[in-house]
């Protein structure tokens, strides 16, 4: 007596196991990632990423803090214009040492917005030409929205460490989108 199995019935099986397979690796990815993501030591720090912004792409940062759910980025600017409308303060700036990586000023003229709501300064109180050291801050929620982030971090990172790129190597820093949460101004000294 001989026992057969249709066709149907065995892709039915496969698909099943197939299914159940790649259920468990993306539970266990997920389960490392809110492993990693709670424990002391994650495998990944997040970092606003500010690439795209309008200040960052001329001016360099000074610094970045990374304190907890907090990511605060400096930059020293020479404001040549400010302005406002209903919600935000309109800056028109160039960057403090924009001589050192640009031929003309108008390479690094910027135009920047920051929020009325978040962040406060009389910036009539400035002369013309006074530079000014602003700080951007950005807060990081360990949430649901961060959790899909640094999951993402996780797959990522581990698909180019198995086909052994470096080139979209994050070391060890994964990039988060977040909005200002708090800006501040301090006026440098023009000798600085």
């Amino acid at each position: 007596m001989k026992i057969t199995i249709s066709p149907s019935i065995l892709v039915k099986r496969i698909l099943i196991i197939a299914l159940s397979f790649l259920l468990l690796l993306i539970l266990i990815w997920f389960g490392y990632s809110l492993f990693s993501m709670n424990s002391s030591n994650p495998t990944f720090v997040p970092f606003v990423d500010i690439r795209k912004d309008a200040l960052a792409t001329k001016v360099q940062y000074e610094s970045v803090e990374i304190d907890g759910k907090r990511i605060t980025y400096k930059f020293e600017i020479i404001p040549l214009e400010v302005s406002k409308d209903e919600s935000n303060y309109i800056i028109t700036g160039v960057a403090k040492n924009y001589f050192e990586r640009y031929e003309d000023i108008e390479d690094t003229r910027f135009v920047y917005s920051l929020p009325k709501g978040i962040g406060e300064f009389d910036f009539s109180s400035l002369e013309w030409g006074q530079p000014i050291l602003l700080t951007t801050q950005y807060r990081v929620e360990k949430d649901f929205k961060y959790f899909i982030e640094y999951s993402w971090c996780i797959l990522t990172n581990g698909y180019y460490k198995l086909i052994g790129s470096k080139e979209r190597s994050t070391d060890g820093f994964c990039p988060v989108e977040r909005d200002i949460n708090r800006w501040s101004v301090e006026v440098l000294d023009v000798t600085e």
